[in-house]
């Protein structure tokens, strides 16, 4: 009930996504967004400000190719469902590597460049 009151986004995208951001503009539950002002308080108490390793790739409201491309679905199913998951030993694999770990199929190279690219700081839902 939660995730689905979250509007053009995931409620992972949301718990995760750099701050500052709105929650009134992301999700029309009053539940979710007074506990994502909280959560908010404590990460700038904690100085977690940026995005986490943990944001989602899929339907994420500041990675837009991620709610546009419906093929990040393809990528979550094979296993990379969030920004950490396109790291291999610490570092930012080539393309291949990662059709190879992941099983995916040739034609990603939009996918990867997108990916390479860290959610956009100014992305609104």
């Amino acid at each position: 009930m939660e995730a689905a009151s979250c509007k053009d986004t995931s409620l992972g995208a949301l718990v995760t996504a750099s701050l500052p951001f709105s929650p009134a503009r992301c999700s029309t539950s009053p539940v979710v967004v007074a506990a994502l002002r909280i959560w908010g308080q404590w990460r700038r108490y904690k100085r977690v400000e940026g995005a986490s390793v943990w944001t989602p790739i899929y339907n994420n409201h500041r990675f837009v190719p991620g709610r546009l491309d419906s093929g990040f679905r393809s990528w979550q199913r094979a296993g990379i469902g969030r920004m950490g998951d396109l790291f291999i030993d610490g570092s930012f694999p080539s393309l291949k590597a990662l059709e190879d770990k992941f099983e995916l199929p040739a034609g990603n190279g939009f996918r990867y460049f997108a990916g390479a690219r860290r959610p956009e700081k100014a992305g609104a839902c």
